[in-house]
């Protein structure tokens, strides 16, 4: 009873306040020069369902380098909806960005995270054209999750959630903040779990550890699913160098491992 009652105070399922990121939108997604040549209609569609900073942005990318694979990024931000919207007016906005993001050989992708889904499914009712099952499904997960957790707190302060944006503020410890951003991560992953149970055959788990380690075989198991004819050879695989944790990431980790270890035992 006394270990229950000390789990309990973890409260994993607590979500963020919103007022405390520092979000800045990266503008350059909205590029005509990240669009294909040639507007496609897609004929196969994929989602990469992820969690904050679980590498789906690595993988986006890597995705888009083959030229194979349309380009998956956050369509359903609540923050990103609004450019997209006014780059392609009207109510059906979505069809004209899947012309232009949908590779030549009839795939698009996109990204979303948990909360995303119901803004998604909200637009299907809307469009009877689209549909989610349509789709396939790439389950992006992390094993370590403190890591990631911590890596969730550093671009809710600095506003940086990738490399190409950059740091607005120094990254100071803050443990709750830490510890709200591992619930929404837990969170998340379940939410994510739970729809993925319902759509069996159509989804695929890729760990972010193995992308990271061994991005070819990884992606070579992506195009197996998708059904790309497409190997990893053209794989930009520079991002890596890209990298935005470091050694502070590192020591904020196992402050925290440590410090949640004492008030657990």
């Amino acid at each position: 009873m006394e270990l229950a009652q000390k789990l309990r105070k973890l409260d994993v399922f607590k979500i963020l306040p919103e007022k405390k990121s520092n979000f800045k939108v990266w503008m350059g997604q909205f590029s005509p020069e990240l669009d294909f040549p040639t507007e496609t209609v897609p004929t196969r569609k994929y989602v990469v369902t992820s969690t904050p900073r679980s590498g789906s942005h690595f993988l986006g990318h890597l995705l888009y380098s083959t030229g194979a694979a349309g380009y998956p990024i956050e369509y359903f931000n609540k923050r990103n909806v609004p450019h997209w919207k006014e780059r392609f007016p009207g109510p059906h906005y979505f069809r004209d960005v899947q012309k232009k993001r949908t590779s030549a050989n009839g795939v698009f992708g996109m990204k979303l995270h948990s909360e995303q889904l119901s803004p998604f499914r909200d637009y299907c009712a809307d469009d009877l054209q689209e549909s989610l099952s349509d789709y396939k499904f790439i389950f992006l997960t992390r094993k370590d999750k403190v890591a990631q957790a911590v890596s969730y707190s550093r671009a809710l302060q600095t506003g940086s959630f990738i490399s190409d944006v950059s740091e607005k503020q120094t990254f100071d410890y803050d443990e709750t903040q830490i510890e709200q951003c591992l619930g929404e991560i837990m969170y998340g992953e379940m939410a994510w779990r739970k729809f993925l149970s319902i759509v069996p055959g159509r989804t695929i788990e890729i760990g972010f550890e193995d992308l990271r380690n061994n991005p070819e075989n990884t992606m070579n198991q992506i195009f197996e699913f998708l059904g790309i004819s497409h190997g990893a050879a053209d794989l930009d695989i520079s991002f890596l160098k890209q990298r935005q944790s470091d050694a502070l990431n590192a020591q904020y980790r196992d402050r925290f491992i440590e410090a949640q270890q004492k008030e657990l035992c």
